[in-house]
């Protein structure tokens, strides 16, 4: 007979049990050691007796739900071949997506790690492969599968300590980067796991407890204590799992980022906590909180649009109601503006940057999602160096008061992080604040109008501008 038509008998059988049918070839491929052409030319050669009883022992475990990797006694992952049996995991392509955020978001030449639950060893080893001066240990509660792990990293010639561990428990840090693909199934999901997984590979390493999440509150629990002010954590997750796992690590590390992330299939599939970058998050289209000299705003670049539509959503914030731009500079406003009154220099270097916004004729170059289509646009200049500073580098920002619309204007960093709820970064300086509105006024007219009455006053201006055309009061 030939291979061809042998595979395709064995392969209609496979596919009868609900297995793949090209686990077959790929695992006879593997243990011949032949290359995708070497394969393509034996289909059509007659079958030796060694290799029909090859064939008939692959097919034997996996129509018994044997995984191939288990069968060819390896896994590929992040360009490594590591040794797999029935005490770990098969490393999965999901989890080197997640080694590859590690990687790409921490270049950092000197970093403590710990693997929770190491397995095969797959995430500790791979990333001490990759930055040899970071410091890697691996943990797991079963010691067969830190046997293995070891046995991999010397194949491997990695530099990874291993400790045998429930969790933390046995750990004592400190850890800049705390990473873990956990067991996270709920025992009452046995139905979505697939045969060969549920037959062979360890359910010690793949269900737990309390609906999947009892690793995830343990690492929650145990991290505060052993992780770095600055460190970080990444979490694989099932796909479901997102939500509940960042609100319980929001919930822990109030003051951190905590991001849930998807996987190349669109599924959410990593967890991170980290400390975050303000100039990153408005890069990115986040809203950041930041001081003024009065109170806190919820800032975003004006000219994304996603990011402004973040703040309405964030404060809820009734759309008809116009956002200002905060500017660096007066060619800002300029730019931004027309039919500019004589006055405006002088206005601008008096009282800029301070309390003050200023209401001007808006320009065709004013997005209609910043000033709701407005005629009028206004501008305003934060006296806070580090908000000011952001401005120049990322160009103008909206920054309403970082508030629930209708609410009273925060001047508590914390607690309005807590109030939005939503991981939301902030640059806390809450002794800088004064607490008070700013002053708004309308020089779209022929006349000055206040509109608000804050900290800068009618007589101040007039003092440093007495001809100031105000509207009489």
């Amino acid at each position: 007979m030939l291979l061809g038509q042998l595979l395709a008998q064995y392969e209609e059988a496979l596919i009868a049990v609900g297995e793949e049918a090209e686990s077959l070839s790929f695992v006879y491929r593997a243990l011949k050691n032949w290359t995708f052409t070497d394969f393509v030319l034996a289909l059509q050669k007659k079958v030796e007796a060694e290799d029909q009883a090859l064939l008939q022992s692959i097919f034997e475990q996996l129509k018994h739900h044997v995984p191939a990797q288990y069968i060819i006694g390896s896994a590929e992952f992040c360009g490594h071949f590591f040794t797999v049996d029935e005490r770990v995991l098969i490393p999965r392509p999901e989890t080197e997506e997640l080694v590859s955020l590690i990687l790409e978001e921490n270049d950092e030449e000197v970093l403590r790690v710990i693997d929770i639950g190491t397995g095969s060893g797959a995430i500790a080893i791979s990333l001490a492969l990759a930055r040899s001066s970071w410091q890697v240990q691996a943990s797991d509660v079963s010691e067969d599968a830190l046997a293995l792990a070891q046995d991999n990293a010397q194949q491997l010639e990695a530099v990874v300590s291993f400790k045998t561990s429930d969790v933390l428990d046995e750990l004592e840090g400190p850890y800049d980067l705390i990473v873990s693909n956990p067991p996270y199934i709920s025992h009452d999901d046995v139905e979505e796991v697939g045969a060969n997984v549920l037959a062979s590979e360890p359910h010690l390493a793949l269900f737990a407890d309390r609906d999947g999440y009892a690793i995830y509150e343990k690492i929650a629990l145990q991290a505060p204590s052993v992780l770095t002010p600055d460190g970080k954590i990444y979490l694989e997750i099932g796909y479901k799992q997102g939500k509940k796992v960042k609100e319980l690590f929001q919930k822990v590390f109030p003051n951190k980022r905590v991001r849930v992330l998807k996987d190349q299939f669109g599924q959410d599939r990593m967890v991170v906590v980290d400390n975050g970058s303000i100039e990153k998050e408005l890069e990115a289209g986040r809203a950041v909180v930041l001081p003024t000299e009065t109170v806190y705003g919820l800032f975003a670049k004006a000219l994304d649009e996603e990011a402004v539509d973040q703040v309405y959503a964030l404060k809820q914030r009734p759309r008809e109601k116009a956002m200002n731009l905060n500017i660096s500079s007066e060619d800002d406003i300029r730019f931004y503006s027309k039919n500019q009154p004589p006055y405006l220099s002088k206005l601008i270097a008096s009282f800029f940057p301070g309390p003050l916004t200023i209401i001007l004729e808006a320009n065709e170059e004013v997005p209609a999602w910043i000033n709701s289509g407005m005629a009028t646009v206004g501008f305003r200049m934060p006296a806070h160096p580090k908000t000011l500073e952001l401005i120049r580098k990322t160009g103008p920002l909206i920054g309403p008061s970082a508030n629930l619309s209708g609410k009273a204007s925060g001047t508590q960093c914390q607690q309005i992080l807590k109030e939005l709820g939503h991981g939301v970064l902030g640059f806390e300086d809450d002794s800088f604040l004064t607490g008070q509105d700013s002053t708004i006024i309308d020089l779209s007219g022929d006349k000055v109008k206040i509109l608000r009455q804050g900290t800068i006053t009618r007589e101040d201006i007039l003092a440093k501008i007495p001809e100031i055309p105000f509207e009489e009061v």
